[in-house]
């Protein structure tokens, strides 16, 4: 099972999801891809206490407001 957390600026966690993988290759390229937020500065990808990614945006996404 893995966790990832994502970040607002201050590296402060304003949401967590977790989902399974079959290794950290495959939670690395579900989390960029399927869970990317529609706002915030980056994520990590988390595998009980160990870190195994985290990535920051090149920009801050900024919230959707329609």
């Amino acid at each position: 099972m893995y966790k990832a957390k994502f970040l607002i600026p201050g590296n402060v966690v304003f949401s967590t999801v977790q989902f399974c993988a079959t290794h950290d290759e495959a939670a690395i390229s579900h989390a960029s891809v399927a869970l990317r937020p529609s706002f915030g500065m980056g994520h990590e990808i988390w595998r009980e206490d160990r870190l195994v990614h985290r990535e920051i945006y090149d920009e801050e996404v900024p919230p959707n407001t329609c």
